[in-house]
């Protein structure tokens, strides 16, 4: 698992946040920014190790912002993974939570995981491509079909 830091990533209009890329996809999407995240990797790293070096960088870069990527952090072979970090960062250290997915609505429902705060979804489409951005108003993803889903509200 790859961690870095972004202003752009999380929803809001001026914090800084971790983010962590997840390997695994099956979207396959034409054009995709992360082609080499794809196929599935553990990255031969135990749950308590990969906990630990978000928790790590949470603290160093003084935030309390995660951004869940990939790959995707809910295709089926990360999806118990996903739901023990969100669990445990946000139950036990209240960390705020952003996952980016390509599922869409129905799948995401499906789920029923609510262990997060904001979702992003929708396949990229790069037939509907546009300029990712983000301002303290709004924020803008990759095809215009994506979509915002804050569950604080």
């Amino acid at each position: 698992m790859e961690i870095k830091t972004t202003f752009i990533d999380y929803p809001d209009n001026e914090s800084l946040a971790v983010i962590a890329f997840f390997s695994g996809c099956e979207h396959n999407c034409k054009g995709c920014q992360s082609p080499e995240l794809q196929k599935y990797s553990n990255f031969g790293k135990s749950i308590t190790h990969v906990l630990s070096e978000i928790f790590q960088e949470l603290y160093v870069n003084k935030t309390n912002k995660l951004v869940l990527s990939g790959g995707d952090p809910l295709h089926p072979y990360n999806f118990e993974t996903t739901k023990h970090i969100c669990s445990w960062l946000k139950k036990v250290h209240d960390i705020n939570i952003c996952i980016y997915t390509g599922y869409d609505i129905n799948y995401i429902r499906n789920l029923n995981f609510r262990t997060f705060d904001f979702i992003k979804g929708g396949k990229y489409e790069q037939s509907l491509k546009q300029v990712s951005e983000k301002t303290d108003d709004y924020i803008q993803f990759a095809s215009s079909n994506q979509f915002l889903i804050d569950t604080n509200m």
